[in-house]
């Protein structure tokens, strides 16, 4: 998904006009609207501080707005991850992988789909990568789709969680305190 896509679909989430999130970014009233649709076309890419100032008035993380160049970062893989998934909505489905123990089996890892509720004529592919902190973080992924999913958190929270990502973690089991209040109950209810 495009830079402007994200800043639009970030700003109409917000509830906000393009005149309202142009005044914030601090232009005059006559230029906020024509500078915001500007950034949400395409035209022009929002640079440097007003990155920041953008973040901050959409009260996301500032990565959203940045391009794709440095993938090696796991917070940047990750924010891409995460908006190939509102690019292909229902097509995602994130799940863990479960640990199984056998000792004549020589496969590391292997899946299975049931054709019978699987739709499509090619069977999906999976990746596995051997990256511990990009696992741990997938992790959590998988489990607020999977509250998502079982309706123990609204698409609102879900999207929140994303968009403010990674001052949202709590880890598998709250062994942290998310340092961004993302859930509308505190208690996760």
């Amino acid at each position: 998904m495009q830079i402007g896509e994200r800043i639009k679909k970030i700003r109409t989430f917000r509830h906000l006009t393009q005149s309202e999130l142009g005044t914030m970014l601090g232009f005059t009233d006559s230029f906020a609207k024509q500078r915001i649709s500007q950034y949400e076309s395409g035209y022009r890419l929002p640079k440097g501080k007003t990155i920041l100032t953008l973040a901050n008035a959409l009260n996301c993380n500032p990565i959203n707005f940045e391009e794709a160049k440095n993938l090696g970062s796991l917070e940047k893989s990750m924010t891409e991850l995460f908006w190939l998934e509102e690019l292909l909505g229902n097509s995602f489905v994130i799940f863990p992988l479960n640990n199984y123990f056998d000792k004549q089996d020589s496969r590391h890892i292997y899946g299975f789909v049931n054709e019978y509720t699987y739709s499509e004529t090619v069977p999906p592919i999976a990746i596995a990568i051997k990256y511990n902190e990009l696992n741990r973080q997938m992790y959590e992924w998988a489990l607020r789709y999977q509250e998502l999913q079982q309706h123990l958190i609204s698409f609102e929270e879900y999207f929140e969680w994303k968009i403010n990502w990674p001052k949202t973690c709590e880890g598998e089991s709250g062994q942290f305190t998310s340092e961004f209040q993302w859930r509308k109950s505190p208690n996760g209810n």
